[in-house]
């Protein structure tokens, strides 16, 4: 086992959604679970279970997987795990242990506006024209991805990926202080909101999650709370 904690992109998104209007839809509770039980290290890959989240995303997960919202300040984002305990560690704000064979995936929402806002442009059209990849590419310096004592997390090259029939970006990364890999993907949902999605593994098991985290993400919907 090691010690894991959130990733750098999701503290930079906490940054950059600081304003969402998720805020004003408020009731939104973060031991919001609906899946029970424990994984048993077998995915039904049917995806039988919804969720639907306060921030607007509905999905579908695998049978034994967890899945809940989870509340940083304004921000809420849903989040689906293989086992009770690294969703459970993933809502400390103490490091835990992700038993081997963990896997989670967290789906953030986040306005092409508060993208423009970030970066520092006010006109969001622009931000716009330069496409998800090209947002992407603003907020990450891709390195030599290597466990390293320097920075804690560790970009790789922006790439554009296909996920079904949707069209993202997608960015690797390693946090070095625990060993484990990840991705982040991002893609349109319609001409004003975007998914900014991150999922995360272990060193060396996180290719076995790739085919259901990307069934997941064909699954997901989206329809922008109200406010």
């Amino acid at each position: 086992m090691v010690m894991y904690r959130k990733s750098g992109l999701l503290l930079l998104i906490l940054l950059i959604v600081s304003s969402l209007a998720l805020t004003a839809c408020g009731g939104s509770d973060s031991k919001n679970e609906v899946s029970q039980d424990e994984a048993n290290g077998s995915a039904d890959t049917s995806l039988p279970q919804t969720f639907v989240s306060a921030n607007g995303v509905t999905l579908r997960y695998p049978q034994g997987w967890v899945a809940r919202d989870l509340v940083e300040g304004p921000l809420v984002y849903a989040v689906v795990a293989n086992s009770q305990a690294v969703l459970d560690n993933l809502d400390s704000d103490a490091p835990g242990q992700m038993p081997a064979g963990g896997f989670f995936l967290t789906i953030n929402t986040v306005s092409w506006a508060d993208l423009a806002a970030a970066l520092g442009v006010s006109d969001v059209a622009a931000v716009k024209s330069v496409g998800v990849t090209g947002v992407m590419e603003m907020f990450y310096t891709p390195v030599d991805m290597t466990p390293s004592d320097g920075d804690s997390f560790q970009f790789g090259n922006v790439e554009a990926v296909t996920i079904g029939t949707i069209e993202a970006a997608r960015a690797s990364f390693i946090d070095s202080d625990t060993k484990s890999y990840g991705f982040n993907i991002a893609y349109e949902f319609d001409d004003d909101w975007l998914a900014w999605i991150q999922m995360q593994a272990l060193e060396g098991e996180l290719a076995g999650f790739e085919g259901i985290a990307y069934e997941i993400i064909e699954s997901i919907t989206y329809d922008a709370p109200a406010g």
